[in-house]
C-alpha cells in the first residue's frame, strides 16, 4: 500500500470514528486532514467526492476561529468566571439564564443584563445551577 492509500484509509477512518461506521457524506459537507507534510480536503458537492491536496508544512495555530457551533460554549467552574464574560447559566429546572457575570458572592450568582437598556442585575443561587458555560 503507498502513502496516499495509507492516508485515505486513515482519513475515512477518523471520519467513521467521529461520525459513526454506516454515516456516509451529504452534499455539501466538507472536512480536513492535517499531516505533517500536506493538508487534505475533502467535499461532496453536487453528490461528486472533490479532493484537494495542499502539499508542505502547515502552519500550525494554538488557537479556535470558534467556528464551530460546539465550540461556541465552554463549560466552566464558577472559578474561572471573570467580571464581564458572557455566560450562561444553566438551571436545573431546564431554563438557561444569559449575560455578563458580575460577581459571585459564594451563595448567589449576579449577571447584567445583555439588554443595553436595561441596567438590570439579575442573580441567581448557586444551588439553582446545574452548569455554567462561557460564550465566545
Amino acid at each position: 500500500m503507498d502513502k496516499a492509500e495509507k492516508a485515505f484509509e486513515l482519513i475515512w477512518q477518523k471520519y467513521h470514528e467521529r461520525y459513526g461506521a454506516d454515516e456516509k457524506m451529504e452534499d455539501g459537507e466538507e472536512f480536513v486532514s492535517v499531516f505533517n507534510d500536506a493538508v487534505v480536503i475533502i467535499a461532496l458537492e453536487k453528490k461528486e467526492l472533490k479532493i484537494e491536496i495542499l502539499a508542505g508544512e502547515p502552519f500550525i495555530f494554538d488557537m479556535n476561529l470558534n467556528l464551530l457551533e460546539s465550540q461556541r460554549e465552554k463549560e466552566v467552574s464558577i472559578d474561572e468566571v471573570c467580571e464581564d464574560d458572557h455566560i450562561s447559566l444553566h438551571l436545573k429546572n431546564g431554563e438557561v439564564m444569559t449575560g455578563l457575570f458580575q460577581f459571585f458572592d459564594g451563595e448567589e450568582i449576579c449577571l447584567k443584563s445583555l439588554d443595553e437598556t436595561s441596567k438590570v442585575n439579575l442573580a441567581w443561587n448557586i444551588q439553582w445551577v446545574e452548569k455554567i458555560t462561557i460564550n465566545n
